[in-house]
């Protein structure tokens, strides 16, 4: 989908690749994903979140918080709500271990996610935006 909708900026799928950065980033021991699977213990669903700590700069605060990576679930099992399970889950483990906030980015191209977000209670706090020079 990314690649498909902005080839300016994404590289074509590549599972290699892919794989190879799930591996790091699930290698962080501080990062926490859960899985989701069916009755059949096959994985439908993911979610991948990490602690993150920013900065402050002349005008913005330093900030701790979680980051959503991702959440992922396969096309069958859209709208049963293994993606709500999984955000549901994510919530639980912060809050325990003390987390205030989780943050995410979405591509402003994916109106799913946007809208999906939306509905999970997330709301927008800034908006990156670019000026292609060259085509």
């Amino acid at each position: 989908m990314h690649y498909e909708s902005d080839p300016a900026s994404y590289k074509p799928p590549d599972l290699t690749a892919t794989v190879t950065s799930f591996e790091a980033l699930l290698s962080d021991p501080q990062t926490v994903a859960f899985i989701a699977e069916d009755a059949d213990e096959k994985a439908i669903g993911d979610v991948i979140t990490f602690p993150r700590t920013t900065e402050g700069t002349a005008v913005t605060n330093p900030a701790q918080f979680v980051e959503l990576n991702e959440i992922a679930v396969t096309a069958r099992h859209r709208g049963t709500g293994v993606g709500r399970a999984l955000h549901d889950r994510v919530v639980e483990h912060w809050t325990a271990a003390g987390a205030t906030e989780i943050r995410l980015t979405v591509i402003a191209f994916n109106i799913a996610a946007r809208r999906y977000y939306d509905h999970l209670g997330f709301v927008e706090t800034s908006r990156r935006m670019a000026l292609r020079l060259r085509q």
